[in-house]
């Protein structure tokens, strides 16, 4: 048996009660597959025939793995050891050792925590309880050495009352059933399996041969979301959560951890061995709360047949998990047309640039993917990826003609295949990004309509709204994006930017706590840098605008402060248009103070800003918004002239056609106008304040609980328009 194995250098690497069979009288050893020759100083690449053995796979069931197995590191006969220790106690208590509600906590339980106690009531006696304690030391050589080793201590153990105990007796309350789902996953949310795949292992390590890692991958995602009713995890999020490396250099417990993070149950790795032309693919389908296999498969073939080996692949795993695939799913999957190999491949290699997001790389991928239309001109993965990197390239460049190109390509893909939701996902943000929002909330339904599950087709669909909201407000605007953006946040619970654009469309209704409550979860996520999707920054700058109104200037100068330290040398798309905004509420709040000097220093920072970066993501705004708070604080001061150069500076910032105006958090018409409200409310321009208020109100705004607060408009109140602007700010904030 396992001590024959060890006596002949062999760690069996997968102890569990279903390798373990009662023949008669005897019990025998099952399984071998995943077995290693532990003292042999290395094992090639080339001779792991299945996924289960390349390094860095998740081996075994975990349940029942050491925690060096668990690890990724060299394991010994002592990991058997662990593993049978793991039996023994749920023989002995009725219950495992080690527990978790997902993979990513047992995985944690079995490198860190010490096993739960053995039943103190059961008649179990000192000696098993040593063996027992020993086989589950976490460290290897606080073990026996072997099998035979644990032979002995066994042996030696009295056989009166040891008999297995009755779990009703013994058991706690908690079931023995595999681990509850993810609290996020899927699974638990709406009863469908969500899959996470993972990169495939090139176990020749031929560098020429690497863009199939993620060829294959890719036609994996596409067709499980085309094919079956599964949930598959987005390849933004996973990219993110992977911060540039590659999923097929995942230890085991990181396979875990990106499980839990993107809410899987199930996942998907496997390898490819290619030698000239003949090709190995295998694949597995693993649950990691278990660590069953749910799935697997091995192909032979050659490159010419990599399309029919892809396809068979993926009927082959939804087979093994009994996902019966409609006549019509499988008719439209049919009627796309293969791609020619040349462009699979340019297209392969693109995908692996873009999923890094750097900006390099991401004009490196543009270039295969424009090499894979050239090659074939009707591939709509590469038109897709293409629009999205166009997409991408206008947030860093803010160049209207990205939007208009990337929305063609967007078109074409959507034409060529209706049933990717990449091209709709994206086309809602651009379309919106250029105001056709019709037609942005038309792809925003169809993206969300063929993924569901994908956070980041309800975030572009919420961001939709929230811009219509900005710039041609209408009812239902603000209550919509809210709705999707929860939607976001409820499939991504770590979607810093989802959280941050629901905190700011709260803050424009004038809810405070909800707006708080949404912009400290982005803080958490952007201290922490443990984020899904694309890293966001920015949070504390809208968290100190929000805190100026709840609660006054000295607050929101602290969040001023942590912002400052937070953006503080970050290289980010979104960097330089935080801190403006973050100067800009600095000033304010000491404009609110009565330090008017303070204030005017903090708006000419965020000046200084604004120039040295005019076409970021909406720095106009900032800009404006630091413009017109000059004038107020220098009329408090006294000091006219400066007062009315520095009005003037506001006017032509409106106007300048140096600056970008697009949409962004605490930025706007809506906002501009009821600055300009406080600047001529601070002169006594009551009419002027209150003109000012009512295009504030029209241009969508809604906290009409701040109009009437407000001790900087204490000198419009009296005037006769202002109760209509209270109530039609209110009116808007009820209808959304």
């Amino acid at each position: 048996g396992l001590a024959e194995a060890h006596r002949h250098g062999i760690v069996h690497r997968d102890l569990k009660p279903g390798n373990v069979m009662l023949v008669k009288s005897r019990v025998k050893l099952l399984d071998f597959g995943v077995a290693k020759a532990w003292q042999s100083e290395t094992v090639a690449a080339s001779d792991a025939t299945t996924p289960a053995t390349r390094p860095g796979m998740i081996i075994g069931t975990l349940a029942y793995m050491s925690p060096e197995q668990l690890a990724g590191r060299q394991v010994d006969a002592r990991s058997d050891v662990f593993s049978f220790g793991v039996m023994l106690f749920e023989m002995v208590a009725g219950y495992r050792p080690f527990t978790g509600g997902s993979a990513a906590q047992l995985g944690a339980a079995l490198l860190r925590d010490e096993p739960a106690p053995l039943p103190t009531a059961a008649q179990v006696p000192d000696a098993l309880r040593e063996v027992i304690r020993r086989c589950l030391q976490l460290d290897p050589g606080g073990r026996y050495a072997s099998a035979a080793a644990l032979a002995d201590a066994l042996a030696a153990v009295p056989e009166e009352g040891t008999g297995a105990l009755d779990p009703e007796a013994t058991a706690p309350t908690r079931p023995m059933a595999a681990p509850p789902p993810h609290p996020h996953s899927m699974l638990a949310t709406t009863g469908r399996r969500s899959v996470l795949v993972l990169e495939f292992a090139n176990l020749t390590r031929d560098p020429a041969a690497e863009w199939l890692s993620t060829g294959i991958a890719e036609t994996v995602i596409v067709d499980l979301k085309k094919l079956s009713g599964l949930a598959v995890a987005g390849r933004e999020r996973v990219a993110a959560e992977l911060g540039g490396r590659s999923s097929g250099t995942l230890t085991p417990s990181e396979q875990l951890h990106l499980a839990a993070s993107v809410g899987a149950d199930l996942v998907v790795t496997g390898a490819f061995q290619k030698l000239g032309e003949a090709l190995r693919i295998t694949v597995s389908a693993v649950e990691p709360a278990t660590g069953e296999v749910a799935a697997s498969a091995k192909l032979d073939g050659t490159m010419s047949d990599l399309f029919a080996m892809q396809d068979r692949l993926v009927w082959a795993l939804l087979a093994d998990l009994g996902v019966t695939v409609e006549n019509t799913r499988r008719e439209r999957r049919e009627a796309v047309a293969e791609p020619r190999l040349e462009a699979f491949e340019l297209y392969a290699r693109g995908r692996q640039l873009h999923n890094q997001l750097g900006r390099a790389g991401l004009e490196q991928a543009r270039a295969c993917y424009e090499q894979a239309i050239a090659a074939d001109p009707g591939y709509a993965l590469a038109y897709s990826g293409l629009g999205g990197v166009a997409m991408m390239r206008y947030v860093a460049t803010t160049n209207r003609s990205d939007l208009d190109v990337g929305i063609v390509y967007l078109e074409r893909a959507a034409a060529l295949d209706p049933e990717l939701a990449d091209p709709h996902l994206w086309l809602t943000y651009g379309l919106a990004r250029l105001g056709r929002f019709a037609d942005a909330h038309a792809a925003g339904e169809r993206a969300t309509a063929l993924e569901p599950e994908n956070p980041l087709a309800h975030y572009f669909a919420g961001v939709a709204w929230w811009l219509e909201g900005m710039q041609a407000p209408a009812p239902g605007c603000w209550r919509r994006a809210e709705a999707m953006l929860i939607t976001a946040t409820e499939r991504a619970p770590r979607f810093q930017a989802a959280w941050q654009v629901l905190g700011d469309v709260r803050f424009r209704l004038g809810d405070y706590p909800g707006a708080r409550a949404a912009l400290e979860r982005a803080v958490e996520i952007e201290r922490s840098g443990r984020h899904t999707q694309v890293r966001f920054v920015g949070a504390l700058a809208v968290l100190a605008a929000v805190l100026l109104r709840a609660e006054g200037s000295d607050a929101a100068l602290a969040a001023c402060t942590e912002s400052l330290a937070a953006l503080a040398g970050v290289d980010h798309l979104y960097a330089q248009a935080s801190l403006a905004l973050t100067r800009v509420i600095e000033g304010e709040a000491h404009l609110r103070a009565g330090r008017f000097d303070a204030a005017l220093g903090s708006y000419r920072l965020a000046r200084d800003l604004c120039r040295s970066s005019p076409r970021s993501l909406g720095m106009g705004w900032m800009a404006v918004r630091a413009a017109i708070g000059s004038p107020s604080a220098f009329h408090l001061l006294g000091m006219r002239r400066e007062e009315q150069e520095a009005a003037a500076t506001a006017g032509r910032a409106e106007r300048s056609g140096e600056l970008d105006f697009s949409a962004i958090w605490a930025g706007g018409t809506a906002v501009v106008n009821h600055d300009w409200a406080i600047y001529h409310a601070v002169r006594g321009r009551r009419s002027e304040a209150a003109e000012a208020l009512h295009r504030a109100v029209a241009a969508g705004w809604c906290d009409a609980g701040w109009l009437e607060r407000d001790d900087l408009l204490e000198a419009v109140r009296s005037a006769p328009e202002f109760p209509a602007a209270v109530a039609a700010a209110a009116a808007g904030a009820a209808h959304g």
